[in-house]
């Protein structure tokens, strides 16, 4: 969008007050009615360029901040992290040399699906974003595992706008890895990935285009524009009678992102609506 800069308006675009003075046009009380005038005509112009250059920002303009900046420090969770269990009667974890690192989710009876813990945080809506979520797995030298770890982020509305997980979903096979953007999905056959190891999601967007990486190869795009509001990091354990279940873990995770809205909301500055873009 071009951005169009009022011209300064400044005293030099009125008779100076000190001529019309000495010439004998004006009274002492009207001269400082002019500087009043004066005073008010520049003002307007340092708001209305004020104005002009914010609404010619575009989203390059925004700010980036922080909005998650887990590195698993000390020995204990966060509480600021909200648990819930779906099918799970709780889980075994340990928070250790900056690593969250799941050895169980526990379960009642064998019952044939998933059962899962998840860890969510809320945050204002954001606009573009980047996410990065270092893992790791161990199968335990045994392709009869089956855990999953999920890293997704919820729009408004609770639908994902982008995920990724490590997936060792069938017995007698190695894991692989999965990615979703918008309504794009990424899944490669198992055994794609040894038994145990460590790797890297990228989650990024820039204007409603979805990207993702794994160790820095992208491996899907997609576009999905809704706000951004939660994270969620999900650990599941297959609850079947020849499931074996080593570990999962999280070496961080670092979310930073524009706040919303840049591209189609108003801002109200000064009781006058701008159109960012």
């Amino acid at each position: 969008m071009r951005s169009i800069t009022p011209k300064s308006i400044t005293s030099q675009h009125f008779p100076d007050y000190r001529v019309w003075q000495s010439a004998g046009r004006t009274s002492e009380v009207e001269v400082e009615e002019m500087n009043r005038v004066i005073k008010v005509f520049q003002h307007t112009a340092i708001c209305l360029a004020l104005l002009a250059l914010i609404a010619g920002m575009g989203i390059s303009g925004a700010r980036a901040e922080i909005f998650l900046d887990e590195e698993f420090d000390g020995d204990t969770l966060d509480p600021a992290w909200e648990i819930t269990f779906e099918e799970a009667t709780g889980w075994t974890y340990e928070v250790a040399n900056n690593w969250l690192t799941v050895t169980d989710v526990g379960f009642d009876t064998y019952h044939g699906e998933w059962s899962r813990v998840c860890l969510s945080r809320e945050f204002v809506w954001v606009d573009d974003f980047e996410l990065g979520c270092p893992i790791g797995w161990d199968s335990e030298e045994t392709a009869r595992a089956m855990q999953t770890f999920t890293i997704i982020l919820r729009d408004k509305n609770d639908v994902v706008v982008a995920s990724a997980s490590y997936h060792d979903a069938w017995d007698q096979s190695r894991g692989h890895i999965s990615a979703r953007a918008g309504d794009e999905m990424y899944y490669p056959p198992p055994n794609m990935l040894p038994h145990s190891g460590e790797g890297t999601f990228t989650f990024r967007r820039i204007d409603g285009v979805v990207t993702i990486d794994w160790n820095d190869s992208q491996i899907l795009t997609g576009v999905a524009a809704d706000p951004v509001n939660r994270v969620e990091l999900w650990f599941m354990s297959g609850a079947w009678p020849t499931a074996v279940f080593g570990s999962l873990s999280v070496n961080a995770v670092l979310f930073e992102a524009q706040i919303w809205p840049t591209s189609a909301e108003l801002a109200s500055w000064g009781g006058v609506k701008v159109q960012y873009r």
